[in-house]
């Protein structure tokens, strides 16, 4: 059986401390708790949720528990969705920086301007139905008051204004605030039923939002980038801005954080509840109206079960920033734009395109997604099931075998298994320049003349790698070597071309002998003419010599043979 408890310890000044645990059916605890940050009153509530541990400020080990300081809320079979949407409310307490007020008791224990850990306790339980009164907060609380327990409508309007700005809708109404707070707290449960020991956020005393955007997850890049060529059309600091969310989209785990904190206001997320804008800060846009822009009817597909009041949504002014993959004449055409017949201007290419398909088939791109997922499963494993440390080590481990190629017959944009970017070494930082030379030399000793050639993983190209770069004699994975002819035409010319690494390697290490020699002799340092082989040095520390092996003969025959 499950069960719901309100614990209470000591408070500073002779007041009483609330905190909520959670028991699931295999006797697991888990806590929901509120407390001040580094800056005890004048900061924000800090939020401690998961596993109720020794890292726990409230931990009260079981054999010094009293009965009179906690009680028994609510029991049953399962009740581990209520402890997952009383930890949502808390997180959005944190997230929402509602403020830690507790100055207000010194006028009076029931002041309705109180906002503390007490607070927090009883709105959370007030969230999945359990009301706090009086006569049911644990016995010793009559000798040291729980005050600000009452007041959960205290969080009502820090709620309301994180929401208004993180989605530019009015949640001040009630048939707007509703559906956005309920997609959010469902998408937090689905994340975690089944797996709520993974919740781990823990008070670490300097009052800031542990997770800094748990809600909001996905950016739209291409949206956002919209969304900041509008927003500073007229700002010299543009191409920098553009370039930094260049960085961010690229290389997320060095630069994304950064972008958020210094463009936070200015960022799109993908996951938006459907209906409601998905821009966070002032910035405004109004809603076509007319016949071609009627407003979605029917259920979405984003869990709510109808869209809010499309009138009240049109009046908030939200945002259309959808960008439709159709070229652009044909968009305006569709709006009745007449845009002549000569463009001035043609589409440039964008770094949005840099990846625009896995696998060269259905077959190859089942394969990457299923060694993705398997890389993904050992990376979790290895790092003792942490999920963050995983999910940014499995790409690293993917990238190793899994990219684009300049060699490859494929569309721009498709990554492949094995390409000889990642089975040959750059040796000298040229795009494989000693690859190109031999083919290009092995297609002129067998006569063949041709302007475009390509060089793509063969059947054996993943096992000889996986082997090793380099066989015994210093020639690289075979790879598909493929001609197209004037007419786009295309024969293969073998299936197990391989350039000479080591080779390659010996002619980049003379180079790089040569240029060191002739700054050597800049400086009037003396080196040779050639490098010299050092000569095997023995090893100074003496080895004994092994002992004579023994072995036993059959009884009578005279002993042991040494």
């Amino acid at each position: 059986m499950e069960k719901i408890e309100l614990r209470i310890n000591d408070a500073p000044l002779g007041y009483g401390h609330l905190y909520i645990v959670y028991t699931n059916r295999q006797g697991e605890e888990f806590i929901v708790r509120g407390g001040p940050g580094f800056r005890l009153v004048l900061d924000d509530i800090d939020v401690e949720i998961g596993r109720y541990t020794p890292a726990s400020l409230d931990l009260e080990p079981p054999d010094e528990r009293s009965p009179e300081n906690n009680v028994v809320l609510e029991t049953g079979a399962d009740l581990e969705d209520k402890y997952l949407r009383m930890a949502f409310f808390a997180q959005l307490v944190e997230q929402a920086e509602v403020g830690y007020d507790t100055l207000a008791a010194a006028n009076s224990d029931s002041s309705d301007l109180i906002v503390n850990s007490n607070t927090l306790a009883a709105a959370a339980l007030a969230s999945v139905g359990i009301k706090v009164t009086k006569e049911n907060l644990p016995a010793s609380e009559k000798h040291r008051p729980a005050a600000g327990f009452d007041n959960i409508e205290a969080f009502r309007a820090p709620f309301v204004d994180f929401l208004s700005k993180t989605y530019n809708v009015d949640a001040s109404q009630e048939h707007i605030f509703r559906p956005v707070y309920e997609k959010l707290q469902s998408d937090y449960v689905d994340r975690y039923r089944g797996r709520v020991s993974e919740i781990s956020n823990f008070t670490h005393g300097h009052g800031e939002p542990d997770y800094p955007r748990p809600f909001l997850h996905g950016i739209d890049w291409r949206a956002t980038e919209k969304h900041l060529r509008e927003r500073y059309k007229d700002d010299p600091a543009l191409h920098d801005i553009l370039g930094k969310l260049v960085m961010a989209r690229e290389i997320p785990d060095a630069w994304e954080v950064e972008f958020l904190q210094k463009y936070g206001d200015d960022v799109v997320f993908g996951n938006s509840p459907d209906g409601l804008s998905v821009t966070r800060g002032s910035f405004k846009r109004s809603l076509p109206s007319g016949p071609e822009r009627q407003p979605p009817r029917g259920p979405q597909k984003s869990g709510l079960s109808e869209v809010p009041d499309q009138r009240v949504l049109a009046e908030t002014e939200i945002a259309d920033v959808s960008i439709s993959s159709e070229p652009a004449d044909v968009v305006a055409a569709s709006n009745g734009m007449d845009l002549g017949t000569n463009h001035e201007h043609a589409a440039r290419k964008s770094s949005y395109d840099t990846f625009k398909k896995l696998g060269r088939s259905p077959e190859e791109e089942a394969l990457g997604i299923e060694e993705y997922n398997a890389l993904l499963k050992k990376s979790y494993l290895d790092l003792g099931g942490d999920e963050e440390a995983a999910q940014m080590l499995a790409p690293e481990l993917f990238k190793m075998n899994w990219g684009l190629s300049a060699f490859a017959p494929d569309p721009e944009g498709t990554v492949i298994k094995d390409p000889v970017e990642k089975v040959y070494p750059d040796l000298e930082k040229d795009g494989h320049g000693y690859v190109r030379r031999e083919v290009e030399t092995f297609l002129k000793s067998r006569g063949l003349q041709t302007k475009k050639w390509y060089l793509t993983p063969s059947a054996r190209t993943s096992s000889d790698a996986r082997k090793g770069l380099l066989d015994n004699d210093g020639y690289g994975p075979r790879m598909t070597l493929i001609l197209e002819d004037e007419t786009g035409a295309r024969s293969e010319v073998t299936a197990s071309f391989q350039a000479d690494t080591a080779s390659a390697r010996r002619r980049q290490l003379a180079a790089r002998w040569q240029a060191d020699r002739e700054d050597a002799l800049r400086f009037g340092i003396e080196v040779p003419d050639e490098p010299v082989e050092a000569a095997r040095v023995r090893l100074a520390m003496p080895v004994p010599a092994p002992e004579p092996r023994r072995q036993s003969v059959p009884a009578g025959s005279g002993g042991a043979i040494e």
